[in-house]
């Protein structure tokens, strides 16, 4: 809860925004306008992911299960990011 909205999130946006050529400006810029959009669908993924985790899935299974959700958010967080309709 605290990594993931001060970091986490950011992070992606501004890393993913320069690999695409956009500025660092730009890349902030979508960062705000897409952060309570994207720690929406942070907050949906990842209590219950790490609760199956460590209740559920056995231990020699957990990093491969946390690798393809994580997949799955990028993908996920992607979308959010790249969803340029603008009203």
């Amino acid at each position: 809860f605290i990594t993931a909205p001060f970091l986490y999130v950011p992070t992606f946006y501004l890393s993913t925004g320069v690999m695409q050529g956009s500025t660092v400006t730009e890349s902030w810029l979508k960062c705000q306008s897409k952060w309570t959009e994207t720690m929406k669908a942070y907050l949906c993924i990842w209590p219950a992911t790490l609760s199956v985790a460590f209740s559920v899935i056995p231990v020699q299974h957990r990093v491969v299960y946390i690798a393809c959700v994580a997949f799955v958010e990028k993908a996920i967080f992607s979308a959010i990011s790249n969803d340029s309709i603008e009203p």
